[in-house]
């Protein structure tokens, strides 16, 4: 298989939160052998994926003297001289009212190339998720895989599954046995249908009970959209998010079953990204034009597990007294949204996992958001 553009960055080693407070533990932070993130590498490059799909040109941002959108250029210039100190950090944008005011790029990447998001993927996955709902393909976030899965899957599914809802999917909240970077990735990793595997995986714990981050999870996302609208991830996303939004995606890998991963596996550039978290920012509407319902935006950031920090595969957190919310993939590939500031932040880098996301939470914390207040 050809790569499918660019260079393809598809490290699948994936950022996992830290133990929050009981009752809803998260898996400790564990990282596997170089074996073992050699053979994830080889076998998703085996998976087979779009090449060079066509769509929109890439959105033209207009761009703005950050002074004019009230920021402070020196703090701007600190931020600037912190982010040349952080290791495998590949590009820096800041967007503040519409307009992109920050955009520099270290390193091998420009702003005509695109780079795998990883787990910013699964941020995509619940945009689509809400966008299927408000084209009525899904009916809501209460349904459950009893109803939504294709009829020959239901045939062998234990009743407790059968009731496992569409929101505990978003929450990573289903129940399943996982290890999150562990050798049970790498056997779904290298299954022949990744779907039916992470269906099949048994249940750990009573759906609802406890966050897992489980980069599973959203390929039953990928599949149950796939099913209910007769198109691939990467044909929805074209027709309702990336087209109007004017994001043109390098590539989508695929499963072995011919689905987009839902976990990870989409390529975007920084502009793009900045679209997506700019979208969010404008509770789901573009030039005035409904992309996905602003309830959806609304529940999608709002923390949905106590304890977790988690809404519907985005995460919530605040800064210096500012709420915000983001799309996370391991390695560097961030967008901050700050709604009070009506402010985006992008990064995308290969970061060591040592330092992510800490040292990029200090750059936004410590010399960016200083520039807003």
């Amino acid at each position: 298989m050809q790569y499918c553009g660019g260079i393809p960055n598809i490290d699948l080693i994936d950022y996992k939160p830290e133990n929050e407070a009981s009752p809803v533990p998260a898996a400790s932070v564990t990282y596997p052998k170089p074996a073992l993130a050699a053979l994830i590498f080889f076998l998703l490059v085996a998976l087979a994926c779009r090449e060079n799909p066509t769509g929109p040109q890439q959105y033209d941002w207009p761009r703005s003297d950050p002074a004019d959108q009230g920021l402070s250029t020196q703090w701007l210039d600190r931020a600037y001289e912190q982010a040349l100190t952080i290791e495998g950090l590949l590009s820096l944008l800041v967007v503040r009212n519409g307009f992109l005011v920050v955009e520099h790029y270290f390193g091998y990447l420009d702003k005509d190339d695109a780079i795998h998001i990883k787990s910013v993927t699964k941020s995509v996955v619940s945009i689509l998720t809400g966008i299927a709902i408000k084209e009525g393909f899904l009916e809501s976030v209460d349904q459950k895989l009893g109803e939504v899965l294709p009829p020959h899957y239901l045939v062998d599914l234990d009743s407790t599954k059968s009731e496992i809802t569409l929101k505990q999917l978003l929450t990573m909240t289903p129940g399943f046995l996982w290890d999150e970077n562990g050798d049970l990735q790498a056997e779904w990793v290298d299954s022949d249908d990744m779907f039916s595997f992470a269906l099949d995986l048994p249940l750990d714990h009573q759906p609802g009970e406890i966050f897992e981050y489980n980069s599973s999870v959203p390929h039953l996302l990928s599949g149950i959209l796939s099913y209910a609208t007769g198109k691939i991830m990467l044909n929805i996303a074209e027709e309702y998010l990336f087209g109007p939004l004017g994001v043109v995606p390098q590539y989508w890998y695929k499963a072995p079953e011919g689905i987009n991963l839902g976990g990870y596996g989409l390529a975007l550039t920084p502009r793009g990204m900045a679209r997506i978290g700019e979208l969010y920012l404008n509770k789901g509407t573009n030039d005035d034009r409904p992309i996905v319902s602003s309830g959806w935006v609304a529940a999608s950031t709002k923390n949905q597990v106590p304890g977790a920090n988690y809404g519907y595969l985005w995460w919530i957190d605040t800064f210096r007294g500012h709420e915000a919310f983001m799309a996370r993939g391991a390695q560097g590939q961030m967008i901050y949204v700050f709604p009070d500031l009506e402010m985006v932040v992008v990064t995308t880098g290969n970061l060591p996992q040592a330092t992510f996301p800490q040292s990029l939470d200090q750059l936004v914390r410590s010399y960016i958001l200083p520039a807003a207040d």
